[in-house]
């Protein structure tokens, strides 16, 4: 319950140009709740790519030191790489058929 709260008020927080990006969203979609949440996705899809780079980047460091411990790190962040960006292709399909 909480979450849709914010998403509906997300948008008087957002200034500039991201609020004209926001409203693109809005538009395409054809509802403020799913223009926001895809715009959120889209965001989280881009910012998370360097955190998850730079995680198997860690691992591969790890894997010299302790091959088990690395190999989870790298597996853990590739897991993340591929979810984070199937969320907003999964999200526009079930939107698109829906």
């Amino acid at each position: 319950m909480s979450v849709l709260v914010f998403l509906n008020s997300a948008p008087s927080l957002i200034m500039g140009v991201q609020n004209e990006e926001l409203q693109r969203y809005i538009e395409m979609y054809g509802a403020q709740n799913t223009g926001t949440i895809a715009y959120f996705l889209n965001r989280f899809r881009f910012w998370t790519a360097p955190f998850c780079v730079i995680g198997i980047w860690i691992g591969i460091l790890l894997k010299k030191g302790n091959k088990k411990i690395g190999k989870i790190v790298i597996m853990i962040s590739t897991i993340l790489l591929i979810m984070f960006h199937l969320f907003p292709l999964i999200f526009a399909i079930i939107i698109h058929f829906s």
